[in-house]
């Protein structure tokens, strides 16, 4: 017998288009499904006597769970078909809910293991680990996670009544500091508490490969290579490695946040405008002691913006294709 307390999701919301916010775009149809096994039943019928089978399939429901017996193959496919909608759900709401909170680099990207699931008065409640990421390019050569979560432990709520967004309902997170332990035993059941207090590395390890999956079909898509990987194995210089007093960085830092989406050491990060590829680079000319700012369209490498300060003083020697902000 399979326990499976949410596969009734998808009657209750009926065809069903999922429209993701990641990396990619995934379309089902409950009305394929459900054809395909009414034609498999219908061949079955025709080239098999007509006898009750040795065990009926049989439906209990209780106002905590639905149980589902069977032992039809064709009933079995169908189930899994079932699951793999609800997964879909389950990431569409982790993307779309993350979206609201960070910055919003180009390729979102997400991970989660269900560890249970309870469906009472309608309402289906999702108990899982999940982890989220935002990538960007940066020095050209790496797509890194610039932004999102390390593992968070989440609950997630679908209303059964309503078949927009999924029906997805809301996501809440455990509160931070010292509030957190309270807060994941008052969301979770206690016979979760061990796994979801305690991250074990192996969760931790496939929720990063889930998460770099989107960044791999992003970089195929669009047919680039880089190494994908996290902020930390990229090799950052500041601008304090290459000479600049820590007083002349601390000036440019109050300069970059009226400048753009520069990268805050020396290098490249890109951004998509309007349709339009840039790349964003920070260079100290230790020839001329300039530290230079400057924006161009990635294809061509026409400069759309510059930006150059004195490396002693920081004061600003040249604004270029683009009015200085106050």
């Amino acid at each position: 017998m399979k326990i499976k307390k949410y596969m009734f999701l998808w009657m209750a919301l009926g065809c069903l288009t999922l429209n993701a916010v990641g990396c990619q775009n995934v379309v089902c149809s409950l009305e394929t499904t459900a054809a395909a096994t009414k034609e498999a039943e219908s061949s079955r019928e025709e080239t098999e006597p007509a006898e009750a089978p040795a065990e009926a399939e049989t439906i209990a429901e209780t106002s905590e769970k639905i149980v589902y017996e069977t032992n039809a193959p064709e009933l079995e496919t169908l189930e899994a078909s079932k699951e793999s909608l609800f997964d879909h759900a389950v990431s569409e709401a982790i993307l779309t809910q993350n979206a609201e909170w960070f910055t919003g680099e180009e390729c979102q990207a997400e991970g989660h293991i269900i560890l249970s699931v309870e469906e009472t008065d309608d309402i289906l409640t999702v108990y899982a680990l999940t982890m989220y990421g935002e990538y960007a390019f940066q020095n050209v050569d790496y797509f890194i996670k610039s932004a999102g979560t390390g593992v968070i432990p989440a609950v997630l709520t679908f209303d059964l009544r309503i078949s927009s967004n999924n029906g997805f309902r809301s996501m809440e997170l455990p509160e931070d500091g010292s509030g957190y332990t309270e807060s994941v035993k008052r969301m979770f059941p206690e016979y979760l508490w061990d796994r979801v207090l305690s991250i074990q590395e192996e969760d931790r390890a496939a929720l990063t490969e889930m998460e770099r999956s989107y960044a791999e079909r992003y970089l195929e898509a669009m047919g680039r290579d880089a190494v994908i990987g996290d902020y930390a194995d990229v090799g950052h210089t500041y601008l304090t490695d290459h000479g600049i007093s820590v007083e002349v960085s601390n000036k440019m830092l109050e300069y970059e946040k009226n400048m753009g989406p520069y990268p805050g050491c020396h290098g490249t990060t890109e951004t998509i405008e309007d349709g339009v590829r840039y790349l964003y680079s920070v260079f100290v000319d230790e020839e001329v002691n300039q530290i230079i700012y400057e924006k161009r369209v990635f294809d061509t490498l026409e400069t759309v913006e510059k930006f150059v300060y004195d490396a002693e003083t920081g004061e600003e020697i040249e604004i270029c294709g683009y009015p200085k902000k106050e």
